[in-house]
This record gives C-alpha cells, sequence and structure tokens, in this order.
C-alpha cells in the first residue's frame, strides 16, 4: 500500500514540525499544521472503512 506509507510519511513530517515549532519559545504551530496532522491521523485510523476506488 503505496499511499498508506506516503501518508504515514507525510504524518512523520508533519509532527516532527510542529514539535521543532513548539520546542522554541518565540514561535507557534500554525493551526494549519496542527489540523492537517488530525486529519491524516484520522485518514489512517479510518482507512479500512474507505471504498478501494
Amino acid at each position: 500500500m503505496r499511499e498508506e506509507k506516503e501518508i504515514r510519511e507525510a504524518l512523520k513530517r508533519l509532527k516532527d514540525e510542529h514539535l521543532k515549532r513548539m520546542r522554541q519559545p518565540d514561535s507557534y504551530s500554525p493551526l494549519g499544521l496542527v489540523a492537517m496532522t488530525g486529519v491524516l491521523e484520522w485518514v489512517l485510523g479510518d482507512r479500512e472503512r474507505f471504498p478501494d476506488f
């Protein structure tokens, strides 16, 4: 499942970016970054219920 692997890699990159920004005292994690992380986690969690197009 190439798509799932790509989604997992993208999720890891987003989480790494989020953690990097949160460690910096004068920075913040943009809402879009947090939202995209949540969406990708949702997609991976509900993957078995999606139709195979």
